[in-house]
């Protein structure tokens, strides 16, 4: 998460974005982390992964967005296109309705490795 945050102040700063004023917005949003992740453990117990931040279909497309924007900036996206491979993944195996827990299933236990 906190590297996430650092790429995004990155492309901000490139766009000339207030940080401190970005931050103290960002940090306002937080808020709604302990019920979205507690929504997300909940769909990984169960294995019903609902479309908890919008399908993959969508979030695919959005990526796509992001990591060009990103790119067009001088940002690097490496660890978007990561995502967004998982996320083309799931989607080839039909899942593209499922939301974003359901990349854990890509997941593989340590021991599997």
């Amino acid at each position: 998460m906190l590297i996430g945050y650092l790429h995004t102040l990155r492309l901000l700063r490139e766009e000339g974005v207030d940080l401190a004023g970005f931050t103290e917005r960002f940090g306002a949003s937080l808020a709604v982390f302990p019920a979205l992740l507690g929504s997300m453990a909940q769909a990984v117990e169960t294995g019903r992964y609902g479309p908890d931040l919008g399908s993959l279909d969508v979030q695919a497309a959005l990526m796509d967005d992001l990591i060009g924007h990103r790119e067009s900036m001088g940002v690097e996206a490496v660890r978007m296109r990561e995502v967004k491979r998982l996320m083309d993944r799931r989607i080839a195996d039909g899942h593209g309705d499922q939301g974003f827990s359901s990349l854990f299933e890509l997941l593989p236990p340590q021991s599997a490795a």
